[in-house]
């Protein structure tokens, strides 16, 4: 049986730093984790640069015969809107990233219909910071990912921030938020 979003939520695949419990919960007003699941042919890179971070931001690009693990939430249409607004997802398509479908696998064979974040342009690649890297194997390590992958991500090249990170913002993702509409009512 496949499991999808609801006329009221969104299933999202995160694998990056919005895996942790407590990072989800800053963003995120009510996320309910379904669990662990697997992509299925793709691999997870790091392009571009994070000003926020010092380094790559992460992505996943087609591989066959290659997994990345993550984590499903379920996210009401608000609380999707928030997470869309931090990761600049835009209505217009003008954003730094997009919502793309796809199906994963629980490691107990339930499959889920969800959204993952992927970048509009992926650029060259370019290494993470420590920091950054550190943040998301915490949160792979937090959900339980398997072993194998967790040691995966830890052999990821990675270099130090050359400055205190992770760098704050002066944006109001929670008004940004509203500037998407909540269509979770409408037929």
């Amino acid at each position: 049986m496949i499991h999808s979003g609801t006329k009221t939520s969104q299933l999202y695949f995160c694998y990056g730093d919005d895996m942790a419990p407590g990072r989800i919960k800053l963003i995120c007003q009510n996320p309910v984790c379904l669990g662990v699941a697997r992509l299925r042919d793709y691999r997870l890179v790091f392009v571009g640069y994070s000003k926020k971070w010092d380094g790559g931001e992460e992505a996943l690009v087609n591989e066959s015969g290659s997994d990345v693990w993550g984590v499903v939430y379920r996210l009401g249409y608000t609380d999707g809107d928030l997470l869309d607004s931090r990761k600049d997802i835009r209505l217009n398509g003008t954003g730094s990233r997009f919502h793309y479908p796809a199906e994963v696998f629980a490691p107990d064979g339930t499959e889920y219909s969800v959204l993952f974040y992927q970048k509009a342009e992926l650029g060259e690649p370019k290494l993470p910071s420590r920091e950054y890297l550190d943040r998301v194997i915490a949160g792979a390590v937090d959900r339980g990912l398997p072993p194998e992958y967790i040691a995966e991500l830890r052999n990821t090249a990675a270099r130090p921030a050359s400055y205190p990170v992770p760098r704050k913002s002066n944006i109001d993702f929670a008004v940004l938020s509203g500037l998407a509409c909540d269509c979770g009512g409408v037929k």
